[in-house]
């Protein structure tokens, strides 16, 4: 099991809201990130919510559900959400599975 680490950091005097994820964002760890990402996202007042995948190595479809999921709690609320910087296999997942067409998928920094 690949250990998966995730932080938070409130930006722009709490406007954004930065969740990092490092690791392999798969199976083994999709619920309780998820659980983790929603609940906070969904009880915040900032306008902005960023979710920074730049250290995150390989993705599978539990991980993009949690992408997805994430994407659907807060449009719901209106907020503005970004993925930040997917390198490598999360970035193709993400292209191949057009995450690019719905979401703001931002490469650079």
């Amino acid at each position: 099991m690949q250990h998966i680490n995730l932080t938070q950091d409130v930006l722009d005097e709490g406007r954004i809201l930065k969740f990092t994820i490092e690791g392999d964002l798969d199976l083994t760890n999709a619920q309780s990130i998820q659980q983790s990402v929603t609940q906070t996202a969904a009880s915040t007042s900032a306008e902005t919510i960023i979710v920074d995948i730049r250290n995150v190595h390989f993705i599978d479809s539990a991980g993009l559900a949690v992408l997805l999921y994430f994407h659907k709690v807060t449009y719901i609320d209106g907020k503005m959400h970004v993925i930040a910087r997917p390198k490598s296999q999360p970035e193709r997942v993400l292209k191949l599975d057009r995450f690019n067409t719905f979401m703001d998928i931002r490469i650079e920094e």
